[in-house]
């Protein structure tokens, strides 16, 4: 079993991402599972959740034993899933919620699906190189996206997480975080 702990950082010294803690990623055998601390939403509820188009994946989200005012969202999947899921063609290709581009990647749209948990909505981004998520956050405006490499404890950049500034109409903000599953991902 491989389990990486990853570390926001970006250039200097670490930085945070506002209302993101720590990512963790296990690779076990054939099943990917990733687990996100959101350290400024606190789920009322601990629920879990086939996710739709995805066979034997499953999303949910609760109280994080480690901050009282927080909450842990986990996923899981069995590789394979991810693999059919883009060969069939079930899932839209779409950007960001609001209709922007999906910053961080060259199509500027990914094989996504969107769903609830709690009075959180997100939409989960599935294509053969990459997966990622993007996280609703009341984020100030800031112009352009900020990417941030995530690294593991030997320094390897593992993923990225891009905070997203609110659209002209004051919404859309929030965080994408992007996971290469290929060594051939064009990512930031």
């Amino acid at each position: 079993m491989t389990t990486l702990v990853m570390l926001q950082t970006g250039c200097g010294p670490a930085k945070k991402v506002a209302g993101i803690g720590d990512f963790k990623v296990d690779v076990s055998g054939k099943n990917l599972t990733a687990s996100l601390q959101l350290t400024k939403y606190q789920a009322n509820v601990e629920v879990t959740l086939p996710v739709p188009k995805l066979k034997d994946a499953y999303i949910g989200i609760g109280a994080d034993p480690n901050n009282s005012k927080g909450s842990l969202l986990h996923f899981i999947t069995p590789l394979s899933s991810i693999a059919d899921a883009v060969i069939d063609g079930s899932m839209p290709v779409r950007g960001l919620p609001d209709g922007r581009p999906l910053y961080g990647t060259t199509q500027s749209a990914l094989p996504s699906f969107d769903f609830a948990v709690d009075k959180l909505n997100l939409r989960l981004y599935v294509a053969a190189d990459v997966f990622g998520l993007f996280i609703p956050l009341p984020l100030p405006a800031f112009g352009q996206p900020i990417t941030f490499p995530i690294k593991d404890p030997r320094g390897y950049v593992v993923a990225y997480a891009i905070a997203v500034s609110p659209a002209a109409n004051g919404k859309g903000a929030g965080i994408i975080v992007l996971f290469p599953v290929a060594s051939n991902a064009n990512l930031p």
